[in-house]
């Protein structure tokens, strides 16, 4: 997953129950996030480095030679080239 983050960047999360006479079970729950907006995601193998897909299709394809200011992917290097 290729991410732009955004701040805070990593957010936490604690959840906690105490146990009660009618529900005697006792829970605590703590999370670590990353913030941020996900430009894409890479499927590839660990081993070989091969890439399998890429979603969207797009992601990581050379720009157009008319860039287009609002497209997010604007700027990110050449990933799924080879497929």
């Amino acid at each position: 997953m290729v991410m732009k983050l955004a701040s805070p960047y990593i957010a936490y999360n604690w959840f906690s129950k105490k146990p009660t006479r009618d529900d005697p079970t006792e829970l605590s729950v703590t999370g670590k996030y990353l913030t941020g907006s996900v430009l894409g995601i890479v499927f590839y193998s660990g081993i070989t480095g091969k890439i399998f897909a890429c979603i969207p299709e797009i992601f990581g394809k050379p720009e157009p030679k008319v860039a287009n200011e609002s497209d997010p992917f604007r700027g990110l290097s050449v990933l799924c080239r080879s497929l």
